[in-house]
């Protein structure tokens, strides 16, 4: 049995769709590094732009944490290590 044109429509929309990313404006949207910082008031901006990203992107809570440890650099990167080996 052969499959016409108009039952591949159908199949391809679904196959399409679910390549789509979760919002239509294709924007590329990262966590920023954070290197670490005597000063609360960087680590809070830092913070703030986390936050948003994790809600554009609706990131599930248990992911949260193992995405920022991948963006922490230098000092954070240390404390975390040190943190984490506890």
């Amino acid at each position: 049995m052969n499959s016409s044109s108009s039952d591949e429509q159908p199949r391809r929309r679904i196959r399409d769709a679910r390549r789509a990313p979760n919002n239509s404006n294709n924007f590329k949207v990262e966590i920023p590094q954070f290197e670490g910082t005597l000063d609360p008031n960087e680590f809070l901006k830092w913070l703030y732009i986390v936050e948003r990203v994790f809600y554009y992107k609706d990131i599930p809570d248990d992911k949260k944490v193992k995405l920022v440890a991948l963006r922490l650099q230098r000092y954070a990167s240390l404390w975390w290590t040190n943190l984490y080996a506890k």
